[in-house]
């Protein structure tokens, strides 16, 4: 069991190549965790939601 989030997020990393469904991902803040889960190698992610409002090129310049 994981003793604290840092813990949580360095088992997470160990696992990678995961695959996440995200819903609402027309929300900033979702965007925004999805794009640290995406640089910290922890999972890629499935965007569910308004294409036209998620930002998703965005996403795709980093």
């Amino acid at each position: 069991m994981s003793k604290s989030f840092d813990d949580l997020v360095s088992r997470a990393t160990a696992c990678g190549g995961k695959k996440l469904a995200v819903a609402v991902a027309q929300d900033l803040p979702v965007l925004e965790a999805v794009k640290v889960v995406k640089e910290r190698g922890i999972a890629d992610s499935i965007l569910v939601g308004d294409e036209e409002k998620s930002g998703r090129s965005l996403l795709k310049s980093t």
